[in-house]
Formats: C-alpha cells, structure tokens, sequence
C-alpha cells in the first residue's frame, strides 16, 4: 500500500497542517496507473518518503513508474532519493515528488 500525507489548510490564520494516512486504491487496465477510492482529491495528498534507508519506496512518475525499490540515501536539502531498483539492481536518483514510501512484505511477488 503507498503511503500519503493528507495536507489541509487553515485559510484565515495561513497555517498548513499533515496527517499520515493510507489511501486505498483500486488497480485499473493501465499497469502504470491506480484507482484513489473514495472522497479523496488527489491534490490533497504528498507522498511520503521513507524515513529510514533500506526501506522499500515505489517510483510514482517517469520512465520507471511502478518499480519498487530499496532507498540507499536520501538528500533533504536537494530533495533527492538513490535507490535500489529491487528487479534489477540498478542505482537510480528520483526526486521526492517521483516517489512514495510502500508498505510491502519482502514475500510479496512484485516486479
């Protein structure tokens, strides 16, 4: 399952508030694309990036959207991921936009 912040703001006062959630999707025809189920507009979310290294993250967006990989550094000031692409081992750099922390199971099959 990915993982997404709920964002919210408070017009009057201009503060911006997050809360964790899961968001429950629903796999479509396009391999590449998901179903938000329900009541959820997709410009209220964030994705979440892993906290620690070695957790698992998908690629949200570009030519490798859909991969699950392991993150090997994270670069706060530059926004930056590396990761470990689990299928085939390449070193990848993705922005924090391009991708989402997931909660899988390592006995999961998943390419």
């Amino acid at each position: 399952m990915l993982s997404s912040k709920m964002m919210s703001r408070l017009y009057k006062n201009a503060v911006q508030t997050a809360r964790s959630m899961y968001i429950q999707v629903q796999e479509t025809p396009n391999p590449l694309s998901l179903k938000f189920l329900p009541d959820v507009r997709q410009r209220w979310l964030e994705t979440v990036i892993p906290r620690e290294i070695g957790e698992k993250l998908m690629i949200v967006s570009g030519k490798r959207a859909g991969k699950l990989a392991e993150m090997v550094d994270k670069d706060k000031r530059k926004e930056k991921v590396t990761a470990r692409l689990l299928a085939t081992n390449d070193i990848v750099t993705a922005y924090f936009e391009d991708v989402c922390a997931v909660k899988i199971r390592v006995e999961d099959e998943y390419e």
